[in-house]
């Protein structure tokens, strides 16, 4: 069986469309109010803020509706399936203390909470690489362009892309559903 690494926010959490109507009413009152400048980007880096009003929205927004942020459909039940037929499932997270308080127990408690099946979290892990060379994994699941060519780009492990974009990038698959992700899993 094969060795799964899953992100969390935007590849099984909800984060962004979740939390932008939250994003947006702080944007009016905490920022210029400029609103959404670049709609591409992750929550974060889609408004024009300096590095501290978004320290400000992580402490003030972030943190305090993380626990509430649904999984994106298809997730729970296509990653317990894949653990159920043996797949070790693997969760690596760059959310760290910086973002919230205690990472690690409120992720864990959030797939808990939702029912996610898996072998184990880490969290605090920006480049998620080392983590793919360690845990010797055979597939890497991230909603990051830049993760999953950096990845594709210096280690041997299928790679998929979860998002909507039409773009071609050599050694990724791209895929914007979880039923299609097991499918292109059990396949291989």
């Amino acid at each position: 069986m094969k060795t799964i690494i899953i992100d969390i926010d935007d590849t099984v959490a909800d984060s962004t469309n979740y939390l932008m109507k939250y994003a947006i009413e702080f944007d009016k009152k905490y920022a210029n109010g400029e609103g959404i400048i670049d709609p591409s980007k992750d929550l974060t880096r889609c408004f024009n803020w300096t590095k501290d009003v978004l320290k400000l929205f992580l402490e003030k927004v972030f943190d305090k509706y993380l626990d509430e942020i649904p999984p994106i459909k298809d997730s729970v039940e296509t990653i317990n399936k894949l653990k159920q037929v043996g797949h070790k499932i693997i969760f690596v997270s760059s959310r760290n203390e910086e973002q919230m308080k205690e990472p690690y127990e409120r992720t864990l408690n959030w797939l808990k909470k939702n029912n996610f099946k898996f072998d184990k979290l880490i969290v605090k892990e920006r480049y998620k690489g080392p983590v793919i060379e360690k845990e010797k994994a055979d597939i890497f699941i991230d909603d990051s362009i830049g993760q999953t060519t950096y990845v594709a780009d210096n280690y041997k492990v299928e790679v998929i892309l979860f998002s909507k974009i039409k773009e071609n990038y050599n050694n990724i698959k791209i895929i914007d559903n979880w039923n299609e992700i097991y499918k292109q899993i059990i396949i291989n």
